[in-house]
C-alpha cells in the first residue's frame, strides 16, 4: 500500500535514486524560496513608494528658503527696538530701519523676570544681567 494514495506512485528509477521524502523536501524548499522571493519584492516595493511619497510631499527647497520669521531686534547704535520679518537664514548684526547702520542684535527675554537684552556674545550659557537666571530665550512670543 502505498504511503499517500492521494499521490501517483513515483518511479524511483526516474527519480535517480532519489525518495519519496527527498522530493517532499525539495518540493517545501522550493516553496519556502518563493515566500522569500514574494516578502523581499514586498518589501522593495514598500521601501520605493515610501521613498516616492517622501519625493511627492517634502517641503520644496525655494519655499523654505524664503520663509521669514518675526526677530525682536534692539539697535546697538541707536537704540531703536522693533519686532522685524527676518529670513530664517539671516546672519546678525542686520541693518537698522532708523539709522541705516548694521548694528541691529536679536533680543533675549528672561522668562523669569521678563528684562529684554541682548546677551553678550562671549557668555555662556546666556544668563538675564538683572536677575542672572538661565531661563531665557527668544524675546518675540508665538502669536505675537
Amino acid at each position: 500500500m502505498a504511503r499517500y494514495p492521494h499521490r501517483s506512485p513515483i518511479d524511483l528509477a526516474n527519480l535517480g535514486g532519489k525518495t519519496d521524502r527527498d522530493v517532499r523536501i525539495g518540493a517545501a524548499a522550493r516553496r519556502h524560496k518563493r515566500r522569500q522571493i514574494a516578502v523581499g519584492a514586498l518589501g522593495a516595493a514598500l521601501i520605493i513608494g515610501a521613498g516616492l511619497l517622501y519625493a511627492h510631499f517634502r517641503p520644496q527647497d525655494h519655499v523654505s528658503s524664503a520663509s521669514t520669521c518675526p526677530v525682536r531686534v534692539q539697535c546697538g547704535h541707536c537704540g531703536y527696538t522693533a519686532t522685524l520679518q527676518v529670513p530664517m537664514t539671516q546672519k546678525f548684526p542686520i541693518k537698522c530701519p532708523k539709522c541705516g547702520q548694521q548694528a541691529c542684535q536679536p533680543l533675549w527675554r528672561c522668562r523669569h523676570c521678563g528684562a529684554e537684552f541682548v546677551p553678550e556674545p562671549t557668555q555662556h550659557p546666556v544668563r538675564c544681567p538683572k536677575c542672572g537666571s538661565t531661563r531665557v530665550g527668544s524675546a518675540v512670543e508665538i502669536g505675537d
